[in-house]
């Protein structure tokens, strides 16, 4: 396992993000730790090796002035993981084109905000990664009407990667797509049937492990159909 990374990982006020930054903080990580409300990323602040910083994925501008900050704090940023998300319930008649839109802002024009903001300092890495947290409820195969916004937001998210994948390949950094599971998250609800630290042990691990496959999708530690 590869430690003493610089880690970005943006929705951090509860469930996968703030999971998955206190494991990378405990095993001793660089965590740049964001929310939209800075209040609500304080937990993480106990660390010594913890930057919070207040982001809103869905404004250019935002990203842009939260870049300059953390240069100010780091050297490099090694990892990039986009998890910060909203959930839309619905079919997709019943869903109104806001909502729609809503999802794609966060779930979609979030992380390429991020990425875009961020890319010089992921550059300045000898071995720079983006995750991408999409949804199993995503995959082609698994397309239904329920949910529909989100589905929708999400699988943009796994082109947005495969995208990313090639356009960054001359810069060797590495871009895939991660379904961390259905776990006991606000958004996953009490009956998903893993705790949220497994999903936090799964980008753990896409965090760290060597020889990941660019342009794919990863569930439960493998590539995965989109």
């Amino acid at each position: 396992m590869i430690k003493n990374k610089v880690v970005v990982i943006t929705g951090c006020s509860r469930g996968i993000g703030s999971a998955t930054a206190e494991l990378l903080l405990n095993e001793g990580f660089t965590v740049i730790a964001t929310a939209r409300k800075l209040e609500s990323i304080q937990h993480l602040a106990i660390h010594k090796n913890c930057f919070v910083f207040a982001l809103d994925v869905t404004s250019a501008k935002s990203c842009s002035s939260f870049a300059y900050e953390v240069e100010k704090q780091v050297d490099r940023i090694d990892v990039v993981i986009n998890n910060a998300g909203v959930m839309h319930e619905g079919s997709l008649l019943e869903t109104a084109v806001t909502d729609l839109k809503a999802a794609h802002e966060t779930n979609f024009y979030g992380p390429l905000n991020v990425v875009k903001a961020t890319l010089t300092l992921l550059k300045k890495s000898d071995a720079a990664r983006i995750i991408n947290i999409s949804s199993q409820m995503s995959q082609l195969a698994n397309l239904q009407s329920n949910h529909a916004a989100y589905r929708l937001s999400k699988w943009s998210l796994n082109g947005l990667t495969i995208i990313l994948s090639k356009e960054l390949q001359q810069n060797d950094i590495l871009v895939v797509a991660a379904c961390p599971g259905w776990v006991k998250t606000d958004m996953g609800g009490q009956n998903a049937p893993s705790p949220v630290s497994e999903g936090a042990k799964k980008l753990l691990w896409l965090a760290t492990v060597p020889n990941l496959e660019t342009g794919k999708l990863y569930s439960d530690f493998k590539v995965s159909a989109w």
